[in-house]
């Protein structure tokens, strides 16, 4: 398996799981934020079948991904006061992590996510989006991917980073360098991901135990969702118990879209600072 480490503080320690079409670098906001402060160490990795992990013939589930996730952990040595981080697919790993292993984190923080693919009900963009992207690989589907992950208004503006660029064309540029030096996912390998998403099906019943056992849950939603809707982010945060944070006109990937909020919230969460909506 193929993981990053940044920073090299002893206080905070923070795992961030990804999603599907993914790898460590998809976190790159993140790293360079909270891999400068000297109180943290943060780490990143590829799922089974991304980047440069390895992935076994067949289909597989969130749980073989959480005990991946969880094996890793136990190689750094990282065994208890863990600060989890999740997004898409990341979520649903870290609902099972959590579940199998309460005892090693302090915070869990579940973005963009939901419980169960079949007690959702997609939107016709995110069927969309599916079926043509279904047996694909990474490199063909990069312009569809920024489209589903981002509001079609937002990805028209201009970008505050790169000046006479959009959105749409900075983010694009910025997938298809990753995928430059980053080992293509086959569609062969992104299939079983996919499969492990609507496949997965939590329990926030035992969850919602766990937060009140001390492990302190945090969501984070966009209202501009199209990949997993923002009513879904409100209804699992009803189901835990725990806080919800709202990112007014976000898509599903507001770790990118809105990287400096989502990094104080962050932040917040991680060192028991009082969060808001």
């Amino acid at each position: 398996m193929r993981y990053q480490l940044f920073g090299t503080g002893t206080k905070y320690r923070v795992l961030f799981v990804t999603g599907i079409n993914s790898v460590c670098e998809t976190w790159f906001p993140q790293t360079k934020y909270f891999g400068a402060l000297e109180d943290y160490q943060v780490c990143t990795f590829d799922l089974r079948g991304s980047g440069e992990s390895l992935a076994h013939p067949g289909f597989f589930s969130t749980k073989t991904f959480a005990k991946d996730a969880l094996e890793l952990l136990k190689s750094l040595k990282w065994e208890s006061n863990v600060h989890l981080v999740g997004i898409s697919l990341g979520g649903m790993i870290a609902q099972r992590m959590v579940s199998l292993a309460p005892e090693v984190f302090a915070t869990v923080t579940f973005t963009s996510t939901w419980h169960s693919f079949f007690a959702a009900i997609p939107t016709p963009k995110g069927i969309f989006f599916s079926m043509k992207t279904l047996s694909k690989s990474l490199q063909e589907i990069t312009k569809p991917l920024v489209k589903i992950n981002y509001p079609r208004k937002w990805l028209k503006m201009e970008s505050q980073q790169v000046e006479g660029k959009t959105n749409l064309q900075v983010l694009t540029e910025l997938m298809d360098g990753i995928n430059s030096v980053v080992p293509n996912q086959s569609a062969l390998a992104a299939l079983p991901q996919k499969m492990s998403g609507i496949t997965h099906h939590g329990n926030p019943k035992k969850l919602r135990k766990i937060g009140e056992n001390g492990v302190r849950f945090l969501i984070i939603h966009g209202t501009k969702d199209s990949a997993i809707p923002y009513a879904f982010g409100k209804a699992h945060a009803k189901q835990l118990g725990c806080p919800l944070i709202t990112f007014e006109g976000c898509g599903h990937m507001l770790v990118i879209q809105d990287s400096d909020k989502y990094n104080a919230c962050l932040r917040a969460h991680i060192e028991g600072n009082d969060t808001q909506n």
